[in-house]
């Protein structure tokens, strides 16, 4: 388990979920400033990612168990909202991938060396424009990288190496599938459901296909 604090130079502290011992804090001059809000363990366990309070939001990736910091990058000026690796079918414990999602945004990110990071920014298609902002994103069984939208769309982008436009909405992507913004998206274990929660009070269920040819509803 990871917490992060708030303050000037705010620590990341790494704890023994069984035991709550703490095994790792990480903090340095060169680090987050004002606060950490989002972490997420990669899927070896190996590096953790974050992203800081500071005016440019900035993402640091580290070996926690070394207490190394591994990258350092700005993320921009808008708020991000959400953060998790990327997952591969190919290759489960993949470290190099990433996606943040927040206001008016989602960006993939590549690892391509140890301390080299490079963003790719998601395209949102015919909503391009409409200050359609992700607030939560998850990944199903197939790969598809799916965000919860401010504007009540469920935003579907194909897996890794693909075209990194979202999907058309009703051909693809779910038009309207809360009246309002979503808040929450979540995979169900196994891959092939996915559960949405929005501010209208509802709690969907999704069938997500394995077979990318076929559309989640």
């Amino acid at each position: 388990v990871a917490t992060g604090e708030m303050g000037q130079q705010p620590k990341i502290i790494i704890w023994e979920s069984t035991t709550m011992k703490i095994v790792q804090t990480l903090s340095s001059s060169d680090g987050h400033q004002r606060g950490v809000s989002r972490l997420a363990f990669s899927p070896s366990g190996t590096v953790l990612a974050s992203i800081g309070l500071d005016k440019q939001h900035t993402m640091i990736l580290y070996n926690w168990k070394k207490g190394v910091q591994l990258v350092k990058y700005p993320t921009g000026l808008n708020r991000v909202f959400g953060l998790s690796f990327q997952p591969d079918i190919s290759l489960p414990l993949d470290d190099t991938r990433l996606v943040t999602c927040g206001k008016c945004h989602l960006t993939f990110w590549v690892r391509y060396t140890t301390d080299t990071i490079s963003p790719r920014a998601g395209k949102f298609g015919s909503l391009a424009g409409k200050k359609c902002s992700v607030i939560d994103l998850c990944f199903d069984f197939a790969g598809r990288t799916i965000g919860g939208t401010s504007l009540g769309h469920i935003g579907v982008w194909p897996p890794k190496d693909n075209d990194s436009t979202m999907q058309p909405l009703k051909n693809g992507s779910i038009k309207n599938a809360h009246d309002g913004p979503i808040n929450s998206v979540c995979i169900v274990p196994g891959g092939t459901k996915m559960v949405s929660g929005g501010v209208d009070g509802m709690i969907k269920v999704w069938t997500c296909p394995t077979d990318l040819h076929n559309r989640i509803e």
